[in-house]
């Protein structure tokens, strides 16, 4: 018995210690090419449409959703098919938003603007479109009605995307910093005139004239 248990330790222990070297080696190999290389690319917003996008991804993820896969529904109109796989879901009276992925695994998310009629059930795992297409406008996605002359999904659809701009708006208004406001209205140059000058402002005396 002893001696079976000291052949298993002899076999193990050289497969314990080639293990422990190579794992040891692959994360000091895995330091040292920290930083090398091209970075993955990263949404980054640049203008106000794009931090409304962020700020609609960051908000789908906190509501619970079951709908996984965005379909259009096949019709006399169209294919149908998969549209994308579906991250998150903001509904918004009239009108939900859909954050989905073209590929289920890569790529960018994107958001889509649909009133509420023109889709179906969220409480199932995939839901349907009621549209022709989707059409992308300015980075955001709306769906086509299969009748055109009808303009109600047009207008929910941006009258929804244009009250979230809004929203963006005077949040990026509450966000600018003092200094930059002043500096808009008088120039840097003026602005740093006023914050480094010594001078005081003359004071009053009490019974000057005009004092008010």
């Amino acid at each position: 018995m002893a001696d079976m248990i000291g052949t298993l330790i002899s076999i193990l222990l050289p497969i314990i210690i080639i293990i422990f070297c190579t794992l040891y080696l692959a994360k000091m190999f895995k330091d040292l090419t920290k930083g090398l290389g091209p970075k993955p690319k990263t949404f980054s917003p640049q203008n106000i449409g794009d931090r409304l996008k962020k700020y609609i991804i960051v908000a789908s993820k906190c509501n619970p959703s079951k709908v996984k896969v965005l379909k259009l529904r096949r019709t006399k109109f169209n294919e149908g098919g998969t549209l994308g796989w579906i991250t998150g879901v903001v509904v918004t009276g009239d009108c939900t938003k859909f954050v989905f992925k073209k590929m289920r695994y890569i790529g960018f998310r994107q958001v889509l603007y649909c009133p509420s009629y023109m889709h179906g059930n969220l409480h199932s795992r995939e839901v349907f479109l009621d549209a022709i297409s989707i059409e992308n406008i300015s980075g955001f996605f709306f769906p086509l009605p299969y009748d055109q002359t009808n303009i109600e999904p047009y207008k929910l659809s941006f009258d929804a995307f244009k009250k979230d701009l809004k929203k963006m708006e005077r949040m990026d208004t509450q966000q600018v910093e003092v200094e930059q406001i002043i500096s808009s209205m008088i120039g840097e140059y003026e602005q740093e005139q006023i914050i480094t000058s010594d001078d005081e402002l003359p004071m009053r005396a009490v019974g000057d004239e005009d004092y008010a």
